[in-house]
């Protein structure tokens, strides 16, 4: 899980990290660039992560994301939060 500040929406390259039944196909295809380096968008939804804060408790935290199967990793856009 890498937070970057300079991407403008949540991706990540695997399709467990979605709640269960939120994925949806695109109108249109995207191409997300910077980090990506151009890959393809096809479907979004949301994501679920459980998060330790400093203090040890765990937060669950819930955005909108995009699923790009070819990343490997998951970008996290703080902004979007």
């Amino acid at each position: 899980m890498i937070f970057n500040t300079g991407c403008t929406k949540t991706a990540t390259g695997f399709p467990e990290d979605f709640v269960p039944g939120s994925l949806t196909t695109l109108d249109e295809p995207l191409e997300m660039s910077g980090i990506a380096g151009g890959l393809p968008v096809t479907q979004k939804g949301i994501v679920r992560y459980d998060v330790q804060m400093p203090s040890a408790e765990i937060k669950t935290i819930e955005m909108d994301a995009y699923l790009m199967p070819q990343l490997k990793c998951c970008l996290i856009s703080p902004q979007g939060y």
